[in-house]
């Protein structure tokens, strides 16, 4: 996938790549062109660093990140075109609170509602609130 092509005519890098450039272009920009060296140097085809070969389509947006950070180290990070942005899952949703005539019914309710099915609920309702279960 290519890059989003904004007004300026640099390629905007999809964000993994482009926060590997924001960090690359930081410090070759506090430790100097040497220290860009060994990094293509120990990268060498790793595509993850392709941005530091000149004919990459993102070299220039690192070249351009890179004199930023070498006139003001303390640059923010752009801002990622809206097309890159990470999105959220949204939350999921959780069921509406029923209301008191769609509430499940009580135990007493169930007995009113039906005795002899009740009676087994209550049974086991019992038992599990009997003092010897309890913890």
């Amino acid at each position: 996938m290519m890059g989003h092509l904004p007004a300026d005519g640099i390629i905007h890098p999809p964000l993994h790549i482009r926060l590997i450039v924001e960090d690359t272009a930081s410090f070759v920009a506090k430790h100097g062109p040497e220290f860009e060296r060994q990094i293509v140097e120990i990268n060498v085809g790793n595509p993850k660093f392709n941005f530091l070969i000149e004919s990459d389509p993102y070299h220039y947006y690192y070249e351009d990140r890179l004199s930023e950070l070498q006139l003001d180290p303390f640059a923010p990070r752009p801002v990622p075109p809206p097309a890159h942005r990470p999105m959220c899952p949204p939350l999921p949703r959780m069921p509406p609170t029923p209301s008191p005539e769609e509430a499940p019914p009580l135990p007493d309710e169930l007995e009113a509602r039906s005795p002899r099915g009740h009676k087994l609920i209550m049974q086991h309702y019992n038992i599990l609130e009997s003092p010897v279960l309890k913890p």
